[in-house]
């Protein structure tokens, strides 16, 4: 006998649907794979590349649609237009530019610092922060490239300061080995290619740590049954 797939009720739809909409207004802007991630840590969805594509995927484009999300709370930072600037008059440049000026916050700094991201996915929510702080948003992807990492030491190395850099990513081994992977090769980078660069480089691990793992596990969370 054929075991058919579970189709779910129209109440448990609804109730994903106000579990979607909830975890979105919370972290907004976010991803729709920063969404599924929440949903599935959270217990609420299995971890299948068919409840990404068909539940949260399909769910969030309906609410949208409908109207029921706004457009902003999601953000899609794997696609984007280029197109350089043009203005229609030398005015209209300097009008630009003066409402786009902004100040080196960390010019006057004694130290240099970095925000290191394993995941895409995170973008929307990490940016927020980092941009209001003027501070670099490096999104690795997992184990970065070598020009990657280059263009790092490089940029590193021409700030001529003591350097920090602190780095979010899951809490599993493969997360823990690519940020290994990046401080050995970035270490290797400087002292190779850029030896007049004399300051130390600080790496921290600030997400997922096993205290914040061991703490989010003795809490009590509620949770929908959902199958």
């Amino acid at each position: 006998m054929v075991n058919k797939r579970h189709r779910r009720t129209r109440v448990e739809i609804d109730t994903l649907r106000q579990v979607l909409l909830d975890f979105a207004e919370e972290n907004k802007p976010c991803s729709t794979r920063q969404l599924f991630y929440l949903m599935v840590s959270n217990g609420f969805l299995a971890k299948l590349e068919s409840e990404y594509n068909g539940t949260v995927i399909r769910l969030c484009g309906e609410m949208r649609e409908s109207g029921d999300m706004p457009w902003s709370w999601i953000t899609d930072a794997t696609r984007w237009m280029r197109k350089p600037p043009t203005y229609s008059s030398l005015a209209d440049a300097a009008r630009d530019a003066a409402k786009t000026y902004r100040r080196d916050l960390w010019q006057s700094q004694d130290v240099y610092l970095e925000v290191w991201c394993e995941k895409l996915a995170l973008l929307g929510t990490i940016a927020g922060v980092t941009d209001e702080w003027d501070v670099p948003l490096m999104i690795a992807r997992g184990f970065s490239s070598k020009d990657f990492i280059f263009g790092a030491a490089e940029h590193i190395a021409s700030t001529h300061k003591p350097a920090y850099l602190y780095q979010i990513g899951d809490h599993d081994p493969s997360g823990i080995k690519a940020w290994n992977s990046v401080q050995t090769t970035l270490r290797r980078y400087l002292n190779n290619f850029f030896p007049e660069y004399e300051h130390e480089v600080t790496f921290e691990r600030i997400a997922i740590t096993p205290e914040q793992v061991e703490h989010q596990g003795s809490r009590e969370i509620s949770k929908v049954a959902l199958p």
